[in-house]
Parts: structure tokens; C-alpha cells; sequence
């Protein structure tokens, strides 16, 4: 059985850690008391610190004495060396259209974006008017909630940023995530360097990372730390049998199983028990927020209140993403003061200023003193409405930055509005690096000032006094990369499957292998940055090669990996190339090329696994066996096919079937040879059934 890594979704599935400790009379009745080898360690309540959770940890730990239950790993204490800020990243899924959130107010501006947006312009005054920041620029009115934390200081707005000059929501997206403009080939996310190069942040910890919603972001791609959430609730192990199962030995046993090993798989499944165990403790449903903070009642106030409650457990959570989907407003955008933006915009303002409000309003008011929020999108919209009363896909778009260390205001160069200053004659033009506002975060709240690593090729930092913190010199220095991790050899059907962790700053992997221990190595692939898998279909029968692999940058190569050594080789136990041809029809014969006569349209082809063209090549032989081909007869059928002579180690078998389903094994004769080739012909008679089909089928002996 082949295992590969889990993801932070599937592993957290396996099991549940409650931990916590009830005295023996707060026992529902026939339960062991706690301290029996059976005891049940049920949850403490939500309302703890972080010196009693840990207390709690050490006596569930020892009323498990001899099960190895094991407790989670916490970020150090507050102190110099060990940095507590959390970076919250709100990502604007679709493109929001900037100058509907943030309009000009006055000026030549206000007259060209009028002229621009007939139907969608927000008013100056009267009803759904602008929330004024200053002279020139406005707030759309659906906004109070921000409009109230701009007043206060909390807020920047930053004018122009560009994200990477596309206008594909895929490559944007990804620009931005990756932190690489233009090149989507580094296999990792910016935030997961940021976490990877940062001496200052604490580790490691149960979740220094927290993605809600379905999936991680490609901003945390390649962070083994990502605790991956959408909703506490469905984070659990089954309930199904008696307490003392659900709650002990199933528990022990999975300890000790990710515990009998070494490997990312283990390592990822202790991880993976530690973090449910977490949630289900202590992301409760009825959350209660602090003070007046009212969430939205959508997926995006409840994946704020998940953070909100990660932030106050004060286990080590040091950067969480959030997703707000919908901004791709090609039509129907609406109107000030309703409209389809405009309830997007009301759900973004209220889930942020209650998510603001609930850490600021609780027992300590650090909270926010260690909180930075950035709220981006991938790009903006054109200037001009399109004929639907939307607007297309532009580039420049403000960016938000909301903290307790924010120094509130209007940031960046506004490029302007006149057709001669517009981007493309059609966008607003990007003035600001996105790198260069994201770079202050990470140096003045983080103390990260390797940029070379964060954001690979940008050498442009400048602060804009944003956020206050200290400065410190950038290092644009890009490391060699690591040694790539757990490098791993399998037999899969036939064929060496290699796999591998990807690791940060490489920009290709090499793949080297021989056959025996006492032969040189050989070159056998050059892989692109974002390999993580490579299929060696070339590897001879009856041997056990090894591999090894580094990765390589401009800067240099990696160490080799430790060899690695597969299963060896023989037998192989399932055929992996099919040929399939027709009896059926007017004389057409299925080529190389299209399956004709069958009376099967593609899609049914597609629905039934089959490949509508025939396959001329089979890389497990290592030849191309020839064009099989059906030949009709009166009321015969043959399928042709060429075999090497000197191949006793691969097997042939032709087939028959009219229902794709129950083979029947038919027998082919030699027709011939030459050059070391031998023709074999196979022949099946042509009956009334509606259909008939002979399959070829090779593989290793």
C-alpha cells in the first residue's frame, strides 16, 4: 500500500483529542472517574487562559499514564526573541471594483469617473452618498462600519497597488499568492516563506497557520503548519460506540500508531490528532464574541469568529487567510445605496469591524496591538461600465491594512483618471508594488526582513510608514534551497513512483539513478519547480535501482537526498496499456488514430473510461509495438499487432467482449517477422450481437 501525504482536511478527520480534566462527581453516571486507564478526558470549558490549559493538558496526560496520549505543542511565552503578531489576510475572490469602494469626490477626477460610470457612479450627496475620507476621495456608503475605523485611526487605504498586470483571475490570483509577479513556478506560497524564513516566530506550534474555508490558499502553499478549517463542528471523530472506546482505546491506538514511525505521513497524522483534539475542545458553536461585536450571519462572519477564537487561545497562531468571494461584477453591479456590490461591500465592512471589535472588547486589550489585517484582491475593474451595467476585468485596486499599529489615512500615488493617465487607455494605473506594502508588515510587525526569500526578485522596499514598528535593513539574499524531504520509491502498477516534498526557492529538481549500488549515477530527469511526483516507466524487470534528488536554483544545488530503493520489480500485477479495436460495423477498422464502426460517440467512450483514440506507445516495454489494427473478413474479424521477438518478459493478451465488461480470452498466431519484429494476428468470428470488441493488453511477465 502506498500512503502519501495527507492534507490538513483528510488527516484532521481521523480522530479527535479532548482535553481537559471533570472531578469524579461531574462524571455522567457509570463513567470511570478520571485516573483509570479507561478514564474519559472530556473538554474544559471555553472559558479558560492559557496557564490553565496547559494545566489541563498535564493532567489529562497523567491520568493516561502508559497510552502516550501526548499534549500540544504551544508557542514559547511572551518574550524578546519570540515575536506574537498575528497577520490576518482577507482575499477578495473576483476582482472588487476599487472605485466603486473607494470613488473620487471632487475634482477633475469626480468628472471623468461620472462621465465613465452613468449608471453606476456613487452619488456625492443626497441618499447612498459617499463616506467622506477627505477632500478628493470617499468611502461607498455601504461602508460605515470601516468608515468608523478610518475615523479612529485603525484603517489605511492604500491608492493604485498593482497586483501583477493580468487581468486572468487564475494568473493574478496566483501572482499574488505566490509574491512572484509574472512567474508561477516557485511551488511554494509567500506566506508559507514568511513563516519558513522568520527567526522571530515561534515554533513550532499546533496550527502557526489557520486557512478557513474548504481549502488552503496558494498564499500558504507548501506550509506543513496549516491547520485547515471551514467549520468546527464537522472537525470530529465518529461518536458511534461506547465512551470508553470513543474516548480511550481508539485514541491510544491511533497514538501509537502515527507514533511507530518517522515519516511526513506520521509526523502529519500526530499533528493531525493534536489539532482536533484543539477544535473540538475549544472552537465551540456558541461562541459568544466579546463586548458588542455582532458577526454576519454567512460563511465569512463565521470563519472570522473561527479566528477570532484562535487568536484567543493564544496557542501560537501567527497568520490566518480568509476568502470573500462574489466581486466579479460583469453586470447588474447595482447602485448606491442597494445592490448586488453593495451588500458585498456591507458583509466585508461589518464582518471586519466585528472581528476588530471582539478582540479589541476582550479581557485583554493586546489583541489588537498584535493584529494586522490586509485586505486585497486580485485586481480592479475598468474605469469605464461596460453595456451591462458592470464592470470588466482592469488592473490597479486599492489596498486595505487594518490594525491596532495602523497609522489610519490615504496612502500610495493616486495616478488619475484622464484618459491620457490611464492604463492600457482603459485601467487605472498601477503605482505601488503590492510586495513593497506587504514587505512592511513582515519587517516592522514581524521583524522579517528577508525579502529575498518572501518575495524572490524584488528588490524595491520602501516604507510608506503604514504600519509603525521598527526598520530594519531588507535582505534581498535568496538562499540555495534544501535538501528536498521524504523522498519516497513505490511499485505502482508496473512502474517506479517517485515522490518527494517540495521545498522552498528551488526552480527545478534533478533526478538521478543507478541501477546497482556499485554503478555511477546517471542523469534520468530535470523537473520544474512545482514537481513533486515523477513516474520512471524505464526501470528494467528484476532489478531495484535507486534514486536520489536535489533541488537547484540560480544560487546553487542542494545536498542529494539519501538513496532510495524501491520494491523490487518483478512481477507486475496489473496490465497498464490497452488497444481497443471494433468487430463491428461496415469493413472500417479502428487505427492508431480514431475508433470507428463501433457505433460509441466519444462521450460514451469518455463515460466508460475508454480513450476514443487508440494508444500507438507503450513506455513499459520501452517500444513502440506498431499500429494495431482490425482487419474484417467475410464474416471475420483479426486484430494485427507487432511484438518484438526478444522481449520474453512482456506478455501479450488479446480479448473479446460485447458489453465492456466480461472478457473472454482469444488466442493469436504468429503472421510473421522480421527485423526482430514478429507480427500476431488474432481472429474472432462476426455474430449479431450489437456490438463486439477486441482489446490488446500488454504488460510485464
Amino acid at each position: 500500500m502506498q500512503w502519501s501525504a495527507p492534507s490538513p482536511t483528510t488527516v484532521c478527520a481521523i480522530e479527535q483529542v479532548t482535553i481537559g480534566c471533570l472531578s469524579d462527581a461531574s462524571l455522567p453516571t457509570g463513567e470511570a472517574p478520571v485516573g483509570t486507564r479507561e478514564a474519559r478526558v472530556l473538554p474544559i470549558e471555553m472559558k479558560t487562559n492559557r496557564r490553565k490549559f496547559l494545566m489541563g493538558c498535564s493532567a489529562a496526560i497523567a491520568a493516561m499514564a502508559g497510552s502516550r496520549l501526548g499534549c500540544f505543542t504551544f508557542s514559547s511565552p511572551l518574550s524578546a526573541a519570540s515575536n506574537q503578531e498575528v497577520l490576518v489576510l482577507v482575499f477578495l475572490r473576483g476582482g472588487m471594483d476599487g472605485l466603486s469602494l473607494i470613488p473620487p469626490i471632487a475634482g477633475d477626477d469626480r468628472q471623468h469617473y461620472e462621465e465613465a460610470r452613468r449608471d453606476l457612479k456613487i452619488p456625492v450627496s443626497g441618499t447612498g452618498a459617499a463616506l467622506r475620507l477627505d477632500d478628493r476621495f470617499g468611502l461607498h456608503p455601504s461602508a460605515g462600519a470601516l468608515h468608523a475605523l478610518f475615523q479612529s485611526g485603525k484603517l489605511a487605504i492604500v491608492h493604485a497597488v498593482g497586483s501583477a498586470g493580468s487581468r486572468s483571475h487564475f494568473d493574478a490570483m496566483k501572482y499574488l499568492e505566490l509574491g512572484t509577479p509574472g512567474s508561477k513556478t516557485i511551488p511554494t506560497g509567500w506566506l508559507a516563506r514568511h513563516l519558513s524564513s522568520s527567526g522571530t516566530v515561534p515554533g513550532p506550534v499546533l496550527a502557526s497557520a489557520l486557512a478557513t474555508g474548504i481549502s488552503p490558499p496558494t498564499s500558504l502553499q507548501g506550509s506543513n503548519e496549516t491547520l485547515n478549517l471551514s467549520d468546527p463542528g464537522t472537525l470530529n471523530l465518529s461518536h458511534a460506540g461506547h465512551w470508553s472506546w470513543v474516548f480511550g482505546d481508539q485514541r491510544i491506538a491511533l497514538r501509537r500508531l502515527y507514533r511507530g514511525g518517522n515519516t511526513f505521513v506520521h509526523e502529519a497524522g500526530l499533528e493531525a490528532l493534536d489539532a482536533v483534539g484543539l477544535i473540538e475542545s475549544y472552537l465551540t458553536p456558541d461562541y459568544q464574541p466579546s463586548g458588542s461585536a455582532n458577526y454576519p450571519a454567512t460563511e465569512f462572519g463565521k470563519h472570522l469568529k473561527i479566528i477570532a477564537q484562535m487568536i484567543k487561545l493564544d496557542v501560537g497562531l501567527r497568520v490566518a487567510t480568509v476568502d470573500l468571494g462574489g466581486w466579479d461584477t460583469h453586470e447588474n453591479q447595482g447602485t448606491a445605496p442597494g445592490g448586488y456590490f453593495a451588500n458585498l461591500v456591507q458583509q466585508l465592512s461589518d464582518g471586519l469591524a466585528a472581528f476588530y471589535s471582539d478582540l479589541d472588547g476582550s479581557q485583554t486589550n493586546s489583541h489588537p496591538k498584535r493584529l494586522t489585517i490586509v485586505i486585497q484582491s486580485e485586481f480592479g475593474r475598468r474605469i469605464r461600465q461596460n453595456a451591462n451595467r458592470g464592470t470588466d476585468h482592469g488592473t490597479a485596486n486599492p489596498m486595505l491594512i487594518l490594525g491596532g499599529n495602523v497609522n489610519g489615512g490615504l496612502y500610495g500615488t493616486w495616478p488619475g483618471l484622464h484618459p491620457d493617465q490611464r492604463f492600457d487607455s482603459a485601467d487605472l494605473k498601477p503605482t505601488t508594488d503590492f510586495r513593497q506594502l506587504l514587505s512592511e508588515v513582515l519587517i516592522r510587525r514581524f521583524g522579517n526582513p528577508r525579502l529575498g526569500e518572501v518575495f524572490p526578485n524584488y528588490r524595491g522596499y520602501l516604507p510608506l510608514n503604514i504600519v509603525s514598528g521598527p526598520d530594519v535593513p531588507p535582505d534581498y539574499s535568496v538562499p540555495i534551497p534544501a535538501t528536498p524531504a521524504n523522498l519516497l520509491a513505490n511499485k505502482v502498477s508496473g512502474v517506479v513512483r517517485l515522490s518527494w516534498e517540495g521545498t522552498h526557492h528551488a526552480t527545478s529538481y534533478r533526478l538521478e539513478r543507478r541501477a546497482e549500488a556499485s554503478d555511477s549515477w546517471e542523469h534520468l530527469a530535470t523537473l520544474g519547480a512545482e514537481a513533486v511526483q515523477f513516474d520512471d516507466w524505464t526501470a528494467s524487470a528484476g532489478t531495484s535501482p535507486s534514486y536520489r534528488l536535489q533541488a537547484i536554483n540560480t544560487n546553487g544545488e542542494s545536498p542529494f537526498t539519501a538513496p532510495v530503493t524501491p520494491p523490487n520489480l518483478k512481477p507486475i500485477e496489473q496490465w497498464r496499456f490497452e488497444y481497443f479495436g471494433t468487430t463491428q460495423g461496415t469493413g472500417e477498422a479502428a487505427d492508431d488514430r480514431i475508433l470507428t464502426g463501433d457505433g460509441l460517440p466519444n462521450f460514451v467512450k469518455y463515460a466508460l473510461g475508454l480513450d476514443p483514440r487508440v494508444r500507438a506507445r507503450s513506455f513499459t516495454t520501452g517500444f513502440t509495438p506498431g499500429r494495431p489494427r482490425t482487419e474484417v473478413n467475410g464474416n471475420s474479424c483479426s486484430l494485427v499487432f507487432v511484438r518484438p521477438v526478444d522481449r520474453p518478459d512482456v506478455r501479450y493478451e488479446v480479448r473479446l467482449s460485447s458489453d465492456l465488461k466480461t472478457w473472454t480470452a482469444v488466442p493469436d498466431v504468429s503472421d510473421g517477422t522480421a527485423d526482430g519484429m514478429e507480427r500476431r494476428r488474432a481472429t474472432v468470428a462476426r455474430d449479431s450481437l450489437p456490438a463486439q470488441f477486441l482489446q490488446l493488453m500488454i504488460g510485464r511477465a
